[in-house]
């Protein structure tokens, strides 16, 4: 079953879901970021830029997806903005075309509070909440220091130097 984890830059989509990966048994992340820095790695540097406008990039994440997805049994979590309508049918649509059942989130937060986040991504000051879809997550037995260690190791894993 995948899970699309969408919303703006700076709502907590990485770490919703990797904290829903650590308390969802049998659950991956795959996130298609990864695919976009990779290509963006690859092409000169005239051909570079937003790697959601290229076609090779939605067909990948595409195919990524329908791999992981056939052989994979539990939840696959997929963090990922799409604001362009056109490459969410793209993508999303030729999935649920295949005939499965992609639960899409959006994560939603008020202008101020993304600005902050953005200015505190570093530092992961943030605190970030997601929702279920109807899962059963296990509840976190994280105290504060653990979550806030947590957050911070997720923070770091994701750091971008591109």
């Amino acid at each position: 079953m995948p899970l699309w984890i969408n919303g703006p830059f700076g709502s907590g989509k990485t770490a919703t879901a990797h904290e829903l990966n650590r308390r969802l048994p049998g659950s991956v992340v795959c996130d298609p970021e990864h695919v976009g820095f990779g290509m963006r790695r690859m092409l000169p540097a005239g051909l570079r830029g937003n790697f959601q406008d290229l076609p090779a990039w939605r067909h990948s994440v595409v195919e990524l997806l329908r791999l992981t997805l056939a052989a994979w049994d539990g939840p696959v979590i997929v963090p990922m903005t799409l604001v362009n309508s056109g490459y969410f049918q793209e993508i999303v649509g030729r999935l649920r075309d295949d005939g499965l059942a992609v639960h899409h989130i959006t994560l939603l937060a008020e202008p101020a509070t993304v600005r902050r986040r953005l200015g505190r991504r570093s530092l992961g000051l943030e605190r970030k909440q997601g929702s279920s879809a109807g899962l059963a997550i296990a509840p976190s037995t994280d105290g504060p220091l653990r979550a806030a260690l947590r957050q911070y190791a997720t923070t770091i894993r994701h750091v971008r130097f591109d």
